[in-house]
């Protein structure tokens, strides 16, 4: 009976609310039309959907690759401890989120890298902190929307003919 709840609610949600990494014509483009297949063949077709995506399809959004850049460098800083190593740092345009991890011994944050930090986190999409099997600190984050899908790209499927007569 849950399942079918779970159904139900995911029929109810936006398609761009569940998945938003991918647009409405991505999906288009993957031949993907049911959103309630199942997941490992809606796995496989993202991937797809990934694969076609092209980096200079992609444009800098600049407010978020300045805190993109801003996180890498708190994160950069406090790797210089000893012990401490900054693990990526990463913003690949059609990934459209830039990613950061670093490694410490002991994480310890107050007065204003602790202000910094939660500057930081204000922009963050996701934050992961986990513990390695070498006894250290593992802080994972993403600041979303570093690269965006170049507005003439998306100009260019507004100029196709559309299936629908109207």
């Amino acid at each position: 009976m849950q399942n079918k709840n779970f159904e139900n609610n995911a029929n109810n949600k936006d398609f761009d609310e569940m998945l938003p990494d991918f647009s409405a014509e991505d999906f288009r483009t993957a031949g993907i039309q049911d959103p309630n297949e199942d997941l490992r063949t809606l796995g496989k077709q993202l991937e797809q959907v990934y694969r076609r995506r092209k980096d200079e399809d992609y444009i800098i959004n600049l407010p978020q690759a300045l805190r993109f850049l801003e996180a890498a460098t708190f994160f950069s800083e406090a790797s210089q401890e000893d012990g401490a190593q900054l693990m990526t740092a990463s913003a690949v345009p059609k990934e459209e989120r830039g990613y950061i991890t670093a490694e410490f011994p002991v994480l310890y944050l107050c007065g204003e890298e602790l202000k910094q930090f939660g500057k930081i986190l204000m922009h963050a999409g996701a934050l992961t902190i986990d513990a390695t099997n070498t006894d250290k600190v593992c802080v994972s984050l993403n600041i979303p929307f570093v690269h965006q899908k170049n507005p003439e790209e998306m100009l260019q499927y507004r100029a196709e003919p559309t299936d629908r007569q109207e």
